[in-house]
């Protein structure tokens, strides 16, 4: 399991849950209704895409919007301009590794319009046209243009209000 953070720090958003990734062929949803320890948990758990790894250009990663304010729920706080504007940064932990990235795109989308779940790019030049695509979906202006040799992390989110079966998704690039 890899080491993450879902609290704030500052302006930063750092992610330091224990995060999973989900077993090969899952479709990602084991982790959905199971914690880390592979319990029953309505709560599940944060979790990268079952096609991605740590060396991925583009990574992906759930967690649910819990009530309670656990997991991703953070992650529908940058539907506010001024957390937007205010948290561009957060960091998070593979291994024994801290990166850190900059939100560069944030907007709600329908759970059957999953177009940034796309992982697989024939060419570094196709990823960085895809990444700057999606960018134009974002509800706030761009100011980050992705490049070949990028590496981009999307968080992904429930959220209901513009969708019955929404999604909140936050585009990052690495930085550091």
């Amino acid at each position: 399991a890899y080491e993450m953070t879902a609290s704030l720090v500052g302006s930063e958003m750092c992610i330091r849950d224990r995060l999973v990734k989900c077993p090969d062929g899952d479709e990602n949803k084991y982790y959905l209704n199971h914690s880390v320890e592979r319990n029953n948990s309505k709560s599940g758990a944060i979790f990268l895409d079952y096609r991605c790894d740590v060396k991925s250009k583009h990574k992906i990663l759930f967690g649910h919007n819990m009530r309670s304010g656990t997991m991703f729920a953070d992650v529908n706080n940058y539907s506010n301009a001024s957390f937007y504007n205010s948290h561009r940064t957060f960091s998070v932990k593979f291994g024994d590794t801290d990166y850190t990235y900059k939100v560069f795109a944030a907007y709600d989308t329908h759970v059957n319009d999953a177009r940034y779940m796309k992982v697989d790019f024939k060419s570094d030049a196709g990823f960085a046209g895809f990444m700057n695509d999606l960018a134009k979906l974002s509800m706030y202006p761009v100011d980050t243009k992705v490049t070949e040799s990028d590496e981009v992390i999307t968080l992904s989110t429930c959220n209901h209000s513009n969708y019955q079966n929404g999604r909140f998704v936050v585009h990052a690039v690495r930085v550091g």
